[in-house]
């Protein structure tokens, strides 16, 4: 029954109100007043069951009306009978008896009589399609997600026409949406891909689903992307397979960090090689630094052969050391820092120094007897390193011998090389 508002209405219009949506605006309690004068006056039983009445005599007014998403719908109808129009259409909102949120697709229509609508009453009546609007809500939920996601999600025809491409498909392979639904896949494949596709297609047109670990597709730049790809066949109503979808998935990072492991398991096969070889090589030294003790214990001290066994002996304790870093690298053997003595070093370099210089070359050793012993803390040899720098540096000694001239910067930067890292060593130079 509309009477009470129409009647309401008729008292603004006298007062001189022309812009009733500007008079609500204006007036806060508008809207509850017109409530108030609203009244029901014939209710069925659905409608009754659907909204949780129970007793239609003391139904005395719309009760979903005052509920705050009401209000628009409400203020819409006022307007549209302001405007004297005798259809109106909105969704309302409703809370059913069990508690169960439901829409209702409502229709307020004013009766005709004698050809002119009757706008003191008004006839409502409600479509629950809250159904329908939890899908499509649903839907849309859905579609937020997959297009949220980092992994390429495509829908394809049975003829291999795309029919939905997401937003990570866009940011995977560089093709836009339009520029993709209603093409052919083709685009995305390299050449010797195409056989492996149409297994693929013809497994999921049967019903089945597929997963490639590893495969091969193309961006728009033609750089090829390394993909894991899961097919699944797609169904109509009548669960007729009517085309496939396809889950792309990069894993180019995935293979980098698989090449890192591999990496790691062969350096970890080297150094069991390696420590297995040192184990090997030490037994043989062993005899051979113990054959040297033994001929130096029956020659004379001071005589040639002797300085040559000598020689053979702490070459066999110097690979001797080379073994047991060997041994740490493979982790078969735990490095343990030793004080070491410079001058010691560089007096052991002595004849090997000799025998790589020129004949035209002085060897002199100058050495400090106050520098202090060092202790290295990783496991790398001095002399090596002594050498490595020497020879290169043995052409300035040449050099230097034929101007005359002492090269007395080779045995700087060599006292250098052996009290610092190696990180640190100089380029080797000559005055």
């Amino acid at each position: 029954d509309m009477s009470g508002i129409l009647a309401w209405m008729d008292e603004r219009k006298q007062s001189g109100v022309v812009d009733f949506e500007a008079f609500l605006n204006e007036m806060d309690d508008a809207l509850a007043h017109a409530k108030s004068l609203l009244e029901v006056g014939k209710i069925n039983q659905s409608s009754m069951d659907l909204l949780g009445i129970e007793d239609r005599s003391v139904l005395t007014e719309f009760p979903h009306l005052s509920r705050p998403e009401s209000r628009c719908m409400f203020r819409d109808l006022l307007e549209v009978l302001w405007r004297k129009e005798f259809l109106f259409e909105a969704e309302i909102p409703a809370v059913a008896s069990d508690g169960k949120a439901l829409i209702f697709e409502a229709r307020f229509a004013a009766p005709i009589a004698d050809d002119c609508p009757d706008y003191s009453r008004m006839i409502l009546s409600a479509v629950d399609v809250t159904d329908q609007r939890v899908a499509v809500r649903s839907r849309l939920e859905l579609a937020a997600i997959l297009d949220a996601s980092t992994d390429a999600i495509v829908r394809f025809s049975h003829d291999d026409i795309v029919m939905n491409w997401s937003e990570g498909a866009k940011k995977m392979f560089g093709y836009a949406s339009v520029e993709m639904v209603g093409s052919s896949v083709s685009c995305l494949l390299p050449s010797d891909r195409t056989e492996e596709h149409g297994s693929i297609r013809s497994r999921a047109l049967a019903g089945n689903e597929t997963f490639i670990p590893q495969t091969v597709r193309l961006r728009k730049d033609g750089h090829p992307l390394d993909v894991s790809i899961s097919v699944f066949p797609m169904k109509g109503e009548m669960e007729e397979v009517n085309g496939y979808a396809a889950i792309v998935r990069e894993i180019t990072e995935l293979k980098h960090v698989e090449e890192q492991v591999r990496q790691a398991q062969k350096m970890e096969a080297v150094g069991r090689l390696a420590g297995g070889i040192a184990h090997d090589f030490n037994n043989l030294l062993t005899v051979v630094s113990g054959y040297a003790n033994l001929l130096l214990e029956e020659l004379p001290k001071q005589g040639a052969t002797a300085r040559k066994v000598q020689t053979m002996a702490k070459a066999a304790e110097r690979a001797s050391d080379l073994t047991r870093q060997l041994l740490a690298f493979g982790r078969k053997q735990v490095f343990k820092a030793r004080a070491l003595n410079l001058n010691d070093t560089v007096e052991e370099l002595e004849e090997i120094l000799r025998r790589l210089s020129r004949e035209d070359v002085e060897v002199v050793i100058d050495l400090d007897e106050g520098l202090e012993t060092w202790r290295p803390t990783q496991p790398r040899s001095s002399r090596s390193s002594s050498i490595s720098l020497l020879m290169p540096g043995m052409p300035c000694l040449t050099a230097a011998a034929s101007r005359s001239r002492p090269p007395t910067s080779i045995w700087t930067n060599l006292l250098w090389t052996l009290t610092c890292p190696l990180s640190r060593v100089p380029t080797c130079g000559c005055r």
